[in-house]
């Protein structure tokens, strides 16, 4: 299930027995589907941090003085 979600096998067993401890069996079976919708939105807002970090900031004309 790790590889149809594309997450690391040691996250899966973390979010197998997180879920199962929490939740029961229901817990176990949802366990890997919400570890991988944390995991892509993590991901995204990394990756759309440092997009912003890296990106030139450019000085604002209009607060230059001459």
């Amino acid at each position: 299930m790790g590889d149809a979600a594309k997450i690391h096998p040691v996250l899966v067993v973390f979010a197998l027995i997180a879920g199962e401890h929490s939740y029961g069996l229901v817990g176990a079976l949802f366990a890997v589907p919400v570890a991988s919708m944390i995991q892509t939105i993590f991901v995204y807002y990394r990756r759309r941090g440092f997009a912003a970090a890296a990106a030139p900031r450019v000085a604002d004309p209009s607060r230059l003085e001459a």
